[in-house]
């Protein structure tokens, strides 16, 4: 899911509300992220929240998380306060820097395809400084057949437009630094990791 449609086209740099205040003076469009939870396109972003919580037990365990661009908050309705939604968007984000906030595990659903590969590399390490045995799950969307039939199904036609990571790029990056536990998919057009940070990916 998009943080931001923007027309107008510039780097995505912003981790932090005042980054994105700083970059809203250039004609920056939001999204309105309730349109994902109607009609059609609500069957995939309901299930691939179905699925988020059910690869990470999120459901049962007492745990803390941080759902890093994670919209009009449907995970925290979902699963209530273990929750804080972090985004990009200050009206939809509970804090301004999410380094500051307290996890166990991160959920970044259909994000990381908005930075660049110096940017998720930097994230990841700033992550694994922050907590190193913190949980990450992310979800990828395949930008493929059947996401491109849904796209136009749903007139979601700006969907991916500021893609700056392909999929497999972002999953190589995400398996540089992290041990991939559990894997799951979601009508073959979303892929979910668990994942956890290793040796073998050079940051511990």
């Amino acid at each position: 899911m998009n943080l931001y449609n923007n027309k107008n086209p510039q780097d995505f740099q912003a981790f932090s509300r005042a980054e994105y205040k700083a970059k809203s003076t250039k004609k920056y469009f939001i999204k309105d992220f309730s349109e994902d939870y109607k009609g059609l396109r609500s069957i995939y972003f309901n299930r691939n929240l179905k699925k988020i919580i059910k690869i990470g037990d999120l459901k049962k365990r007492t745990i803390k998380i941080l759902d890093f661009g994670g919209g009009i908050g449907r995970l925290k309705q979902m699963l209530g306060d273990k929750v804080t939604t972090y985004d990009i968007q200050p009206h939809l984000s509970e804090m301004d820097d999410w380094k500051k906030a307290e996890f166990d595990v991160v959920v970044a659903n259909q994000v990381f395809y908005l930075l660049k590969k110096e940017q998720l590399r930097k994230f990841l390490e700033e992550l694994c400084e922050i907590n190193p045995k913190a949980e990450l799950i992310v979800g990828i969307s395949r930008q493929g057949i059947v996401n491109n039939f849904l796209k136009y199904v749903t007139f979601d036609f700006d969907a991916h437009t500021d893609t700056k990571i392909k999929p497999k790029d972002e999953l190589k990056i995400l398996k540089e630094k992290l041990t991939i536990i559990k894997k799951a998919s979601n009508f073959f057009m979303n892929s979910i990791y668990l994942m956890r940070f290793s040796k073998e990916g050079g940051i511990l």
